[in-house]
């Protein structure tokens, strides 16, 4: 038997059950907040849908399904952002390879693909891809999991290589580790009817999840 909730989170400054959870304490961090950062966070709040089964193939489906439902009902045109977890070392025949460049569900008009250089003649492999019917469950299986990586976003503006390499260069670290900085994304990309969607990151064998940040403005459209 399959259930679902939805949890609601509305202060995520304190809220390290939703914005942390079993992720990354660099994902979301928030005990040095800037003034700046403390009044944006206070508009935002979060959502997690958490589907429970022990039919690990209905729970795939279910999770899926709902996904999709979220995005259609959202009204909202949404793109997905992935990068590699880890910066490599220049090669041609990595770049020719790409990231999902050969991902033959993705039409090459969804795509944008960027090779970032790093240090130490490395270099860092990211992308956005418009979603749409055709596209949305291979990239979701394929991507969607690794939220320290991979996001979901209704912003336009994120179509854009400037975008993708921006992104590169705030979040990947020293050592040419890659992760997403949650806490810098919504405070800097959520306002109005924007939203910030990832895997929720559940251990469990028998539990999926995703997560919803969103501006409190949006509450009435956030429910599946």
């Amino acid at each position: 038997m399959s259930k679902t909730r939805i949890d609601f989170y509305h202060n995520l400054k304190d809220d390290w059950q939703f914005t942390i959870g079993n992720k990354n304490v660099k994902s979301f961090y928030t005990p040095n907040l800037t003034p700046s950062q403390a009044t944006k966070l206070s508009n935002l709040y979060g959502l997690e849908y958490v589907f429970e089964s022990a039919d690990r193939t209905d729970l795939e489906q279910l999770y899926l399904s709902s996904l999709k439902d979220f995005l259609k009902k959202s009204k909202f045109e949404f793109f997905l952002f992935v990068a590699e977890f880890e910066g490599m070392p220049k090669s041609r025949s990595r770049s020719f390879k790409g990231l999902t460049r050969r991902d033959i569900v993705i039409h090459k008009d969804d795509v944008l693909e960027i090779e970032t250089d790093l240090q130490n003649n490395y270099s860092l492999l990211a992308a956005v891809v418009r979603i749409n019917d055709e596209n949305l469950e291979n990239c979701v299986r394929k991507y969607f999991f690794n939220s320290d990586v991979c996001f979901l976003i209704n912003e336009p503006s994120a179509f854009s290589l400037n975008f993708v390499n921006k992104l590169v260069l705030q979040y990947t670290n020293g050592n040419n580790i890659f992760f997403v900085d949650y806490l810098d994304l919504v405070t800097n990309e959520l306002a109005g009817c924007k939203f910030v969607v990832r895997n929720g990151g559940y251990l469990e064998y028998d539990c999926l999840s995703f997560q919803v940040f969103a501006h409190k403005l949006n509450r009435d459209l956030l429910s599946l």
